[in-house]
């Protein structure tokens, strides 16, 4: 719903196309936005570049809806007991969504008149009653994406020259949500060797931001999908098409599976990249039987090719040694969930009280990435919780 295009973005295709200046450009593509989605826009100034965002009566542009917004409203609706015409009420919406009801009626009344939500006439209990039309909220979206893509000319040229610009292209795709074009990304698989002249400081500053959002997981399946991850990450790379044992992964193979875990990991960098590296030891380690597929000690020797990737991006040493540790230790978290409570107490002892809950998200992560999914890392983590109290 909002996207932040940056400054040099703006100037760059505001030239390429022969405006005058960015409010010249911007304006056409707030017409064109209102114009494709039925929807007033504006476009603000903000943080050394241009804000894009969907804003009505009694929501002003500072606090105008967001991704985040509306994402909470849904999760909320969709956990929420519904009466039976689909509806749910104000006041167990607030709570749910862990938002104010001051800012959740605006928001809810912004996504009627667009077409995204239904109210009732007569009061429920503390608040109006309301259905969400999720359907035409993701029409809503995606129309002003393609708009916005559309707007946006191919840069591509600076990609030889420049070409840390194409993993700036995935952050920009994953964490503002703008789409990579076609021919942008066709450009992209072209030029992706020129990423090995690139230094890898630079590489990593790109790829810390995108873990501080939340995004690695993500960023490292579009940089599979343009043919860049080898160059970025080729100790990640080297997971694609790693077998693993069909009992307890059946999401497929390793890279799968380290993708899946960082999309379930904490929005912190170590977090992110500890549930990404956890297990890219297996390729180095892996033992194959007539019935089984094993990776012993995958675990150390992930931890030792995590701090060597990292210290190649010139990270903090206290980063470094978080992830190692994380993944260091991430299967002993899977063989404390029937252990008793000095076996847990040794666990915290050995890594740190300040360690003990990061490497058992890790875990946690591991876990949520695999298919089918387990549950003892949760019986571990209130353990681990309530000891480090």
């Amino acid at each position: 719903m909002k996207t932040f295009w940056t400054e040099a973005t703006v100037h760059q295709n505001m030239k390429r196309l022969g405006f005058q200046n960015p409010q010249e450009y911007t304006l056409s593509i707030q017409t064109k936005l209102e114009s494709s989605t039925g929807v007033k826009w504006s476009i603000c100034r903000s943080n050394g570049g241009y804000a894009f965002h969907p804003i009505d009566e009694g929501i002003s542009a500072r606090d105008s809806v967001s991704d985040k917004d509306v994402t909470l409203i849904r999760e909320a609706y969709e956990e929420l007991p519904k009466d039976h015409t689909g509806y749910v009420n104000y006041q167990r919406m607030s709570e749910k969504a862990d938002m104010r009801l001051s800012r959740l009626i605006p928001i809810i009344k912004w996504m009627e008149k667009n077409g995204m939500a239904l109210r009732t006439v007569d009061r429920m209990g503390k608040g109006y009653a309301f259905k969400l039309l999720a359907e035409k909220l993701q029409t809503m979206k995606t129309t002003a994406r393609q708009t916005l893509a559309q707007c946006r000319l191919i840069l591509a040229s600076n990609f030889a020259d420049k070409p840390q610009k194409m993993l700036k292209c995935v952050k920009r795709s994953v964490v503002n949500g703008e789409d990579i074009l076609d021919d942008e990304a066709n450009e992209i698989r072209i030029n992706a060797k020129h990423l090995a002249d690139v230094e890898p400081e630079k590489l990593g500053k790109i790829l810390r931001k995108i873990a501080k959002r939340g995004q690695l997981g993500l960023a490292v399946e579009l940089m599979d999908e343009l043919g860049i991850l080898q160059y970025v990450l080729p100790e990640v790379a080297a997971t694609k098409g790693v077998r693993q044992s069909p009992e307890h992964h059946q999401e497929g193979d390793v890279l799968t599976h380290i993708i899946l875990a960082a999309k379930n990991a904490p929005s912190t960098v170590e977090g992110q990249f500890a549930a990404l590296f956890h297990d890219i030891g297996k390729p180095y380690t892996q033992k194959i039987t007539d019935d089984d597929v094993k990776f012993p000690d995958h675990d150390k020797k992930g931890a030792e090719l995590a701090r060597k990737i990292l210290e190649r991006f010139e990270f903090d040493e206290d980063i470094i040694d978080r992830v190692e540790m994380a993944v260091r230790n991430h299967m002993a978290v899977h063989d404390l969930a029937n252990a008793d409570d000095d076996e847990v107490k040794d666990f915290i002892d050995d890594v740190g009280e300040d360690n003990a809950l990061e490497i058992v998200n890790t875990s946690k992560a591991d876990e949520k990435g695999a298919r089918p999914q387990g549950n003892d890392v949760d019986k571990v983590k209130r353990r681990v919780q309530e000891m480090t109290k």
